[in-house]
């Protein structure tokens, strides 16, 4: 896709290509928000709060991530309960206690992505290893190495995913997103409400999900992966009609909301490699005139990104 987002049908719980996406659990987790916000004591009183297996909150302003340190820290208007794969993969059903079904829904979608990206990279990764023995030096010994993205799928072992991430947003009204593009390979999103918007062609259009689909589009890595031939997808939520304040990325100062009620709700699984993966353009899209993307290490790119969207 040039524009980095394409549409997954979604038929009684199967995606188009044979992968199951689980249920989001809307209802579950608006009287889970409800409950953060009018008896937080009690919420925090959960096991799996208390053991920071599952976080909430809504300190995050990704307008920095675009724009850099020098914007002031501005929250979004949005409430984020949050799940790392360890925690949802390494920990027990003991530990989630009556929340194992949030944990349960990750490790699935979990399967379910990674099992599309696969096959979506195999015929890919099968030409880097044509490429190989074309190729010298630093590059040669870089496709080779352990700890490239590329070299882990293709041989099937070593890639956990385990930067990756579940992330369950409510917006009150007028709640918004500001302009950003995500850290990983891919995003899976699927939600209650329009409001998702793209900068595509040089303007800002809504995403209009059609009925019955998810939205799948492109991070920062699988840029880097395909050289820049797909771009991450520069994107928003929006429920403002008629202002551009989640363009701006000057969000406005709200009170805690508690009066208000979920407009929409959005459920979404960031695909992201371990932290110690090298993540470099695959052989097929590589120019070799200087011009190529240089590899990060992914951990150290979700650390700068990470650390402007929730630095104060």
């Amino acid at each position: 896709s040039v524009c980095g987002a394409v549409f997954l049908e979604v038929s009684t719980g199967e995606l188009a290509v044979g992968s199951a996406l689980p249920d989001p659990h809307y209802s579950c987790w608006h009287e889970l928000w409800r409950e953060a916000l009018t008896t937080r004591a009690w919420f925090q009183q959960r096991e799996a709060v208390r053991q920071r297996l599952l976080s909430f909150n809504r300190s995050e302003d990704l307008a920095r991530t675009m724009q850099g340190g020098v914007k002031a820290h501005t929250p979004d208007l949005r409430y984020n309960f949050g799940v790392t794969s360890l925690n949802a993969v390494s920990r027990s059903d003991a530990e989630w206690q009556e929340l194992g079904w949030i944990a349960q829904n990750f490790r699935e979608a979990l399967h379910s992505t990674t099992e599309l990206v696969r096959r979506e990279l195999q015929p890919l990764l099968q030409a880097e290893v044509a490429a190989l023995p074309q190729q010298e030096g630093a590059a040669l010994q870089h496709a080779a190495s352990r700890d490239s993205l590329a070299e882990k799928l293709r041989l099937g072992r070593g890639e956990h995913w385990s930067g990756s991430r579940l992330r369950h947003s409510v917006y009150p009204v007028n709640g918004s997103c500001t302009e950003h593009t995500d850290y990983g390979v891919l995003t899976f999103q699927q939600s209650t409400a329009s409001g998702l918007e793209a900068h595509l062609f040089g303007e800002w259009r809504p995403l209009c999900v059609p009925p019955g689909c998810a939205v799948a589009f492109a991070g920062d890595m699988l840029e880097l992966l395909t050289n820049g031939r797909v771009p991450a997808l520069r994107h928003r939520v929006s429920l403002q009609r008629g202002t551009d304040s989640a363009a701006s990325g000057g969000g406005v100062a709200a009170g805690p909301w508690c009066g208000q009620d979920a407009v929409r709700q959005s459920h979404i699984l960031f695909l992201q490699p371990d932290k110690s993966s090298v993540v470099a353009p695959l052989a097929v899209y590589r120019r070799n005139d200087g011009s190529d993307r240089r590899p990060v290490r992914y951990g150290d790119w979700h650390t700068l990104k990470s650390s402007l969207a929730f630095s104060h």
